[in-house]
């Protein structure tokens, strides 16, 4: 078989592998309503409370997660200093939703609604160990604050996986404010990934940095706000997905800045919106970027069998746009 003959059957593969992950992840979206429809009708679960309850362990020593509780208690264990625990999914996870299970008369839904804590919240506390999905679902996780690195995983560090996992209506918002140039990270998974992501969706996302004073320092991700740097050139997205809204400065489907990373095997159909906060005075970083699949895609960073299909990118100020690269125009 000649070079093009192997590049289209290559093509040929990635593309019946898309198209069965979209036919899984419609029937995850059948499961969600099916559920959705549950709460509302006999009110059988109500929302996550913010307490946390201490997992127990098998005999691997992976911490057995079935309820919010267990997974909240299980970030304490991390935040403890336990950076490397495992833990593994063994139930779906019910949050809570704002239209079913935890009505808000407010506009802030911060008065009604109990944020997230994510799991390894800086570089020097990243989480090292794995989060095993095992196939299950997190439904209506909600998390608004000034975390630098804000998910379901603040900081997957060098080595930490998070695999087997699917997001349903996930809402992230940051509220940072610019500090000392650095970049803050907004994923549906992981806000900042030095590990490995590996099989991870998410599902009706809304991803935003609209509560951020300065989001022009914002990289934000369907899946991974950041993947990788130089200082941590392992970083992998792997067989990833999403759907919703994600808005930012640096944004993409999958990934926000691909830097020193890798995503491979991955495809959104999220709608994408570059966008930026007035009130700094550098101009230089008035562009936006938003990508298809990467916001920003830095040259030692790799891109391969991907697509995006099926959602919109627009700006709402100054920048580039790409269906698959923002900074790339492909």
């Amino acid at each position: 078989m000649d070079f093009c003959g192997k590049i289209c059957s290559i093509i040929e593969k990635r593309g019946i592998e898309i198209r069965k992950e979209r036919n899984r992840n419609m029937k995850i979206l059948k499961k969600y309503f099916f559920m959705a429809f549950c709460l509302l009708a006999v009110n059988a679960w109500a929302a996550w409370d913010n307490n946390q309850e201490t997992p127990a362990q098998d005999t691997d020593g992976f911490y057995l997660i079935s309820t919010p509780a267990e997974l909240a208690g299980f970030a304490d264990i991390v935040k403890n200093g336990s950076y490397s625990a495992k833990a593994r999914l063994i139930a779906d996870l019910v949050f809570g939703d704002d239209e079913k299970t935890n009505l808000c008369a407010s506009e802030d839904v911060s008065t009604c609604w109990k944020s997230w804590g994510p799991i390894g919240r800086s570089l020097s506390n990243a989480f090292t160990g794995i989060l095993d999905g095992n196939g299950h679902i997190i439904y209506g996780l909600y998390a608004a604050s000034n975390e630098m690195a804000l998910g379901l995983i603040g900081v997957l560090g060098e080595g930490g996986v998070v695999k087997n996992l699917t997001m349903v209506n996930p809402k992230f918002f940051n509220k940072r404010n610019y500090v000392d140039n650095n970049y803050f990270s907004l994923g549906g998974i992981v806000g900042t990934n030095y590990g490995t992501v590996l099989n991870c969706h998410v599902i009706d996302a809304s991803i935003d940095v609209n509560n951020a004073d300065n989001s022009y320092h914002s990289a934000t991700g369907g899946v991974v706000g950041i993947n990788g740097d130089k200082d941590h050139q392992n970083a992998q997205v792997l067989n990833c997905s999403s759907t919703g809204k994600v808005v930012g400065r640096y944004v993409g489907g999958v990934v926000g800045w691909n830097n020193y990373g890798v995503v491979s095997g991955s495809y959104s159909t999220a709608d994408i919106t570059g966008k930026k906060e007035e009130g700094h005075t550098d101009k230089t970083l008035d562009s936006t970027y938003a990508g298809g699949i990467i916001g920003y895609n830095a040259t030692n960073a790799t891109l391969e069998y991907s697509a995006y299909y099926g959602g919109s990118i627009s700006l709402t100020d100054n920048g580039w746009t790409g269906s698959l690269i923002g900074n790339g125009g492909e």
